[in-house]
């Protein structure tokens, strides 16, 4: 991905307010760390639903009560402790606990949270390492090629485990490239791309990288 051409997205959803309120003010809704602790079933079933709706991923009844049974202490304290994580920086042990959050989810079979709904459950609980995708993110990621998605031996590492790995990549790539434009150090780097959102308008806020990368995407994925 050429810099110019993400910073050009970023800022033509930002200018258009198409940067995803919904998606902030349903974390606000919920509880931002809402993952890191029993899920309220009250606040998932309302907000969460509501969140689903508005983008038209809600087209199944979904078990709240066996969603919120699954989500117990093991998962709780996974969530907690990548909290301060940040896909740009993660190691590959932060992105194999967060690909074994999905998998869990995935693996209790609850009846109207398939793979999409379940990514977008994480990515509002942990939006600085979680992405969401949905079948058009999916074949423009198994598609890809630039940079190459990376090869594992080991067959047991998971599809959305790989996607982590692959946006991981493509965010540091990004940073690299602001690196050498501006002549800046890492550190700030991540800082400016953070707060893209902010120079193209004044009613945005700073975002974490995954998030805009996230944006991107979806975007892109749509044109």
């Amino acid at each position: 991905m050429k810099i110019s051409d993400f910073i050009s997205v970023v800022g033509d959803l930002e200018k258009r307010q198409l940067g995803d309120p919904v998606f902030w003010k349903t974390r606000a809704k919920i509880g931002d760390h809402f993952l890191s602790k029993p899920l309220d079933r009250q606040k998932i079933s309302a907000h969460f639903h509501e969140f689903l709706s508005k983008w038209a991923s809600y087209r199944h009844e979904i078990d709240w009560q066996k969603l919120v049974n699954s989500w117990g202490g093991e998962q709780q304290i996974l969530a907690a402790g990548l909290i301060n994580s940040h896909l740009e920086s993660a190691s590959d042990l932060e992105l194999s606990k967060a690909a074994s959050l999905f998998n869990h989810l995935w693996e209790s079979s609850i009846a109207g949270l398939g793979t999409t709904n379940i990514s977008k459950l994480l990515a509002l609980g942990l939006p600085s390492i979680c992405m969401m995708w949905d079948q058009g993110i999916m074949n423009d990621f198994k598609k890809t090629n630039t940079p190459p998605r990376p090869g594992f031996r080991i067959r047991t590492v998971s599809t959305y485990q790989k996607f982590l790995l692959h946006r991981r990549m493509e965010l540091n790539d990004l940073i690299t490239q602001i690196q050498a434009q501006r002549l800046t150090s890492r550190d700030q780097a991540i800082i400016w791309l953070r707060q893209l959102p902010t120079r193209v308008n004044s009613q945005s806020h700073e975002k974490p990288l995954a998030k805009l990368v996230d944006e991107y995407y979806y975007w892109e994925s749509r044109r």
